[in-house]
C-alpha cells in the first residue's frame, strides 16, 4: 500500500510539473514515456493516464491535497478499478442513512427501559428519522451541482461524525430524536449524491451494473442492520447505546474513505468555450460596425458576464453531458440535454445576461434574497418533474414497495419477540438473513441484465431507450411481489413454524430489489443532466411513505391482524405493477413528445 501511495504521489507531481512546465516535461516523457505508471502497474495493476491526470493544485472539493486516487479532466476516463473503489466507497457510506433506521429495532426493549419512554414512541422516533432521510436529499442533491460532489460528501459526514456521538451519549428520548433527525440529515446527502457520482462516472449503458452495487448498501441496510443490533445488543452490559458506538465507528470509516479515496467527479464543463464560441458568432452576424470591432478583452468580460448569470441560475452547458456512440440513433431522452438544447438555453442566458448590462450592482439586501433563494427555496422547484410521466409513474411503483420494506422488518421484530417463537434479540436478528442474500444476488445480477437489455435494444434497433430496463426481469419481480407477501403475512399469522415465513423474506428480498434498482436507474436515465434530482425526489416520497407506515405498522397488526395487513399490502402491489406495462408501452412516446426543457427550465429557476 505505502508502494502504491507514493507512486501516486509521484504521478501528481509529474502531472502538476506537466501543467507548470510543458516544455520541459515533454522531452523527458520522450525518454522514459511509461516508467512510472508501469512501476504502479506492477504493484496495483492499475494504470493511470497522467495526460487526464488534475494536477494536485487545481483539484476540486476540500483538501483534496490528500487524495491518494488523482482526479480526472473527466472522470469518466478513470481505471475500471478505482471506478469500483469510488462505487464502493459511496455505497458503504449509503448504507449508514438507512441502517440507523432498523438497528435500534432489537434493542428497543434496553432503550424503552434507560430512557423511560415507551414503544410507540421508539417508533415514532423511527419515523421522524425517515422524514429527514427523505428531505433533505433535495438539498443536497442541488448543493453538490453546485459545490461539487466531494464537498457535498465531507461535510455531511463529518457532521454526521459529531451528531452520532450526541446520539450515543443522549441522557432523554427527546435529545435521542434531535441529534437522530440531524443525523439522518446528514446521511442523506449520499442517496441523491450518490447517484448523480455513478452518472459521473458511467454512461447510460453501463449505468445499471454501478448503479445496482451502489443500491446494494441503502437498500441492504434495513435488513443487515437488525442483524448487527441484535448481536450488539444481546450482551445486556452494552445496552442501546453500543448500536450508537457501532455507528459512531462506521461513521468514522466513511470519513477515511471520502478523505483520501473520493476525488471529485462532478464532470468538468466547458462553458467559457461555449460561451465564447456563440458570443463570436453572434458578432459576426451583426450588422453593427462597432460591434464587429470588439477586441478580445471586450469579448471575455462579455464572457465572465455570462458565466455569472450562468452560476446564479445553476445551468451547466455541456457539448456532451451524456456521451454515446455517435453513430447510433438515439432518442429524445438523450437529446434533449445534447448540442442543440444547450445551445437554445444558452443564447436566452446571453441575452439576459446583456440586457443586465446598465443594471447597478445589487444591494446585500438583494444579495442575500439571492442566497436565500438558491439555497432555501431552489431545490423544491424539482417537484416540477412530477409532470413529467414517465418519472411521476416510475415513483409511483416503486415508493409504495419501498415503504412496505419498513413494514416487513417491523413486523418481523413484532411477531419473532413474542409468542410461540419468543426469540432473543440475536435470533431476531438472524431472521434476516434470507433476504439479505437475495439482495445480494439480485443486486449484482439484476443491475447488469438491465444494461443487457439495454444493449440488447440499440443493437437491435439502433435507439438506447431506457424504457428497455424493463423488461422479464420487472415483471417476474412484480409477480412475485404479493405472492412473497401473502406467504409472510400468513405464516406469522397462523404460527407456522419460524422457517416458512423466512421463504417469503426470500422472494420479498429479490424482488425488491429487482424493482427499486431498475427504477431507480430509469429515472436517472430519464432526466439527462438532472439524474441526482429525479432520485432525490424519489428518494423524497418513498421515505415520507415509509415514515407513515412505521408509524401505523404495529397499530394495524393489532388491529387487523398479520395476515389481513399483508394481504392489503399485497393487493395494493398488484394494480401498482401495471404502472410498468403503461411506462413500457408508452414511454417512448412520452419521450418523444412531452417539452422536458420547460421542466428543466423551472427547475433551474
Amino acid at each position: 500500500m505505502s508502494d502504491t501511495h507514493s507512486d501516486l504521489q509521484s504521478i501528481d507531481s509529474e502531472a502538476q510539473a506537466a501543467h507548470e512546465h510543458p516544455v520541459e516535461l515533454a522531452a523527458d516523457q520522450e525518454e522514459k514515456p511509461t516508467s512510472r505508471i508501469a512501476s504502479l502497474s506492477k504493484t496495483s495493476s492499475v494504470k493511470f493516464d497522467k495526460s487526464k491526470i488534475v494536477p494536485k493544485s487545481q483539484r476540486r472539493g476540500m483538501f483534496a491535497y490528500l487524495l491518494i486516487i488523482p482526479e480526472y479532466d473527466n472522470p469518466r476516463d478513470l481505471p475500471p478499478m478505482i471506478k469500483y473503489i469510488i462505487v464502493f466507497n459511496v455505497a458503504f457510506c449509503a448504507m449508514m442513512g438507512p441502517m440507523g433506521t432498523s438497528i435500534l429495532l432489537p434493542a428497543s426493549d434496553s432503550l424503552i427501559e434507560d430512557l423511560h419512554t415507551s414503544v410507540t414512541i421508539v417508533n415514532i422516533s423511527i419515523g421522524i428519522y425517515l422524514i429527514s432521510l427523505g428531505v433533505f436529499p433535495l438539498w443536497w442533491s442541488s448543493f453538490s451541482e453546485r459545490h461539487g460532489r466531494r464537498n457535498i460528501y465531507l461535510i455531511s459526514f463529518i457532521f454526521y461524525l459529531g451528531f452520532s456521538i450526541g446520539c450515543a451519549m443522549s441522557k432523554s428520548i427527546g435529545m435521542l430524536i434531535g441529534f437522530r433527525v440531524l443525523s439522518g440529515a446528514c446521511t442523506a446527502s449520499v442517496q441523491a449524491v450518490g447517484a448523480g457520482s455513478i452518472s459521473d462516472l458511467y454512461p447510460i449503458e453501463k449505468r445499471g451494473a454501478a448503479m445496482g452495487i451502489f443500491y446494494l448498501g441503502s437498500l441492504a441496510a434495513p435488513l443487515i442492520s437488525p442483524i448487527v443490533g441484535g448481536a450488539i445488543s444481546e450482551r445486556k452490559s452494552w445496552g442501546w447505546r453500543a448500536t450508537q458506538w457501532f455507528l459512531v465507528i462506521l461513521a468514522g470509516v466513511c470519513v477515511i474513505l471520502l478523505l483520501f479515496c473520493q476525488p471529485e467527479t462532478l464532470r468538468l464543463q466547458d462553458n467559457k468555450d461555449a460561451v465564447r464560441k456563440l458570443l463570436r458568432e453572434r458578432l459576426k452576424k451583426s450588422t453593427d460596425e462597432e460591434s464587429q470591432s470588439h477586441d478580445e478583452e471586450q469579448l471575455e468580460q462579455e464572457v465572465e458576464k455570462v458565466m455569472t448569470r450562468l452560476s446564479r441560475q445553476n445551468t451547466q452547458i455541456n457539448e456532451d453531458p451524456d456521451p454515446v456512440d455517435m453513430n447510433t440513433p438515439i432518442g429524445r431522452v438523450q437529446t434533449s440535454h445534447s448540442q442543440n438544447f444547450n445551445t437554445a438555453r444558452l443564447e436566452k442566458i446571453i441575452t439576459e445576461a446583456e440586457s443586465m448590462k446598465d443594471e447597478p450592482a445589487p444591494t446585500r439586501w438583494q444579495k442575500f434574497k439571492t442566497i436565500l433563494y438558491i439555497y432555501g427555496y431552489s431545490p423544491l422547484r424539482s417537484f416540477a418533474f412530477l409532470r413529467y410521466p414517465p418519472v411521476f409513474l416510475a415513483i409511483a411503483y416503486s415508493a409504495p414497495c419501498f415503504a412496505i420494506l419498513y413494514c416487513l422488518n417491523m413486523t418481523l421484530t413484532y411477531c419473532y419477540s413474542r409468542p410461540p417463537y419468543n426469540f432473543d434479540s440475536l435470533l431476531v436478528g438472524l431472521v434476516y438473513i434470507p433476504n439479505s442474500v437475495t439482495y445480494i444476488i439480485a443486486s449484482i445480477w439484476g443491475g447488469r441484465f438491465t444494461d443487457y437489455l439495454l444493449e440488447k435494444k440499440r443493437q437491435k434497433y439502433g435507439v438506447l431507450a431506457p424504457e428497455a430496463r424493463f423488461g422479464i426481469n420487472m415483471y417476474v419481480a412484480a409477480a412475485i411481489f404479493p405472492c412473497a407477501l401473502l406467504i409472510i403475512g400468513w405464516c406469522l399469522d397462523k404460527k407456522e413454524h419460524w422457517v416458512t415465513p423466512l421463504v417469503g423474506t426470500a422472494l420479498f428480498g429479490f424482488a425488491q430489489m429487482i424493482v427499486i434498482g431498475t427504477v431507480v436507474t430509469y429515472i436517472a436515465d430519464s432526466l439527462p443532466g438532472k439524474g441526482a434530482t429525479g432520485i432525490a425526489l424519489s428518494n423524497f416520497i418513498r421515505m415520507i411513505m415509509a415514515a407513515g407506515i412505521s408509524f401505523a405498522t404495529e397499530p394495524l397488526i393489532r388491529a387487523l391482524g398479520v395476515g389481513v395487513l399483508f394481504s392489503i399490502l399485497a393487493g395494493v402491489t398488484i394494480p401498482l405493477s401495471l404502472v410498468i406495462v403503461i411506462i413500457k408501452l408508452r414511454g417512448d412516446h412520452w419521450r418523444e413528445t412531452f417539452e422536458l426543457e420547460k421542466l428543466y427550465d423551472i427547475a433551474d429557476g
